[in-house]
C-alpha cells in the first residue's frame, strides 16, 4: 500500500509541482489516509443505508450493465462518491469498500460481505497448492487467484472486489485466461517450462 501511495504521490508532484504548499509527506499521508478519513466522515454524518437501489454501490458494475442492456433508466447512474475536505486538505472521493457496504446495506451486512471475500480468496489460495490438479489447471487457478487478490488489495480505495468479481468483466477475464492457457500449453509448452524453472531459482 505504501509503495502505491509513494508512486501516486510522486506522479502528482511531478505533474503539478509544489506550488500549493503541500509537501511530499503530506501527499503520502493524504493518499494513505483519505479513504479512512472519508469513510469516517460518512459514518459520522448520519443514518444508513442511504442507497436508492439494492446494492447500488456494491454491485454497480452488474447493475449498470443490466440497465444498459435492458434499457432500464433507474439502473444507469453515477456512483455517489462526493469529494470531501479535511481541514485545508482535499481528501478527494476515495473510500474504502466498507463505504459501499454501509451505504447499501447498513452495518449488519458488512461481516457477511467480508466473509464471502475471505472464503473465496482462501479457497483459491489453497487450490494454488493442490497436488491433485493438473499443471494446466494449476496455472489457471494461480492466475485467477492473482486477479482476486488484486481486487482485494485495491478495495482499500473503492469497492473494487464486487465491482470486478460480480460483473461481466470477470466472465471475459476467465475466457481470456482459459484461451491463453490452452494456447500456450498446446503450442508453446517450453514457455511455461522456462517460467517454472525461473521461479524455482528464486
Amino acid at each position: 500500500m505504501t509503495i502505491v501511495a509513494l508512486g501516486l504521490a510522486s506522479f502528482q508532484l511531478l505533474s503539478f509541482g509544489r506550488s500549493d504548499g503541500i509537501s511530499f509527506l503530506d501527499y503520502i499521508a493524504i493518499y494513505l489516509g483519505a479513504p479512512i478519513a472519508n469513510l469516517d466522515t460518512f459514518i459520522v454524518s448520519g443514518s444508513y443505508p442511504t442507497s436508492d437501489l439494492f446494492g447500488q454501490m456494491t454491485f454497480s458494475s452488474i447493475i449498470t450493465y443490466i440497465g444498459a442492456k435492458c434499457h432500464v433508466s433507474d439502473f444507469s447512474y453515477v456512483l455517489d462518491l462526493p469529494f470531501l475536505m479535511r481541514g485545508e486538505y482535499s481528501m478527494g472521493n476515495v473510500y474504502t469498500i466498507y463505504y459501499s457496504f454501509i451505504k447499501d446495506f447498513g452495518l449488519i451486512f458488512v461481516p457477511l460481505l467480508v466473509a464471502f471475500m475471505a472464503v473465496l480468496a482462501q479457497w483459491l489460495y489453497r487450490l494454488c497448492f493442490s497436488t491433485s490438479l493438473s499443471e494446466t489447471k494449476l496455472i489457471l487457478i494461480v492466475l485467477l487467484y492473482s486477479f482476486v487478490a488484486y481486487q482485494i488489495f485495491f478495495s482499500f480505495f473503492s469497492c473494487k472486489f464486487y465491482e470486478e468479481i460480480i460483473s461481466p468483466g470477470l466472465v471475459t477475464t476467465a475466457i481470456y485466461v482459459v484461451l491463453f492457457g490452452q494456447f500456450f500449453f498446446k503450442f508453446a509448452p517450453w514457455f511455461f517450462d522456462r517460467v517454472k524453472r525461473l521461479f524455482l531459482r528464486l
